[in-house]
């Protein structure tokens, strides 16, 4: 059990000290927001944690798939992150939706680290009025997903717990903002690092439930 939270917690380390790192947002440019657009694809220790709520459904916000293919599961919160629209939706909503699809077998510190990651993945009050300010939203269209190299060691070394699966996103984001008065247009190619647990033996779950959500990808 050591040499599992070791390399969970190694994983974890890495994800958030080069989130901390990217954190430091150019204000002349829009901000890194990456919501809801009708095109796009749509450390743990015993489970003594307290289950969490149920996701809730915030209407017009895409929504998380409820499946037990990992693939698909990864690629559906790819698209909810990179697809935040503040002129619509606050920044609770979001958290609010990828914290209720926490592991329920996570404990309670693995759910405070998951926390810590998607305040890093959403945008505080302040610069969500910036980008409300400035007319900002995304679009988002998945191009690849796949296992990275260095869980699949994980996995081959036998530290992986029972349905621990992690995946990389990659696609296209585009963000629309408006600036001095004129509509601007800014794309990137990033890739998410989706970590969670999925229906296996000795997994007491029914589908994939998110466990780690990075700001890059591990390869």
């Amino acid at each position: 059990m050591k040499s599992v939270r070791w390399a969970v917690a190694l994983l974890i380390v890495v994800i958030v000290v080069v989130a901390v790192a990217l954190a430091v947002v150019d204000d002349d440019a829009p901000a890194a927001s990456p919501t809801v657009a009708p095109g796009t694809r749509p450390t743990t220790a015993a489970a003594t944690a307290t289950p969490a709520a149920a996701a809730p459904e915030v209407p017009g916000m895409p929504t998380i798939a409820r499946t037990a293919d990992p693939d698909a599961y990864a690629d559906s919160v790819a698209a909810l992150v990179f697809s935040m629209d503040p002129r619509a939706f606050e920044p609770e909503d979001f958290r609010a939706v990828l914290l209720g699809e926490a592991d329920p077998m996570m404990s309670d510190s693995g759910l405070a680290d998951l926390e810590l990651m998607v305040d890093e993945r959403v945008p505080d009050a302040t610069q969500w009025a910036r980008m409300r300010t400035n007319e900002q939203w995304s679009t988002w269209w998945s191009t690849a997903v796949w296992e990275p190299q260095t869980w699949a060691e994980v996995v081959t070394d036998g530290l992986a717990e029972p349905g621990w699966v992690m995946r990389n996103v990659t696609g296209t984001q585009t963000t629309y903002y408006v600036d001095g008065g004129e509509d601007r247009t800014a794309v990137s190619e990033p890739t998410i690092t989706v970590g969670m647990r999925c229906p296996a033996p000795g997994a007491d779950v029914d589908r994939c439930h998110l466990t780690l959500l990075g700001t890059v990808g591990i390869p």
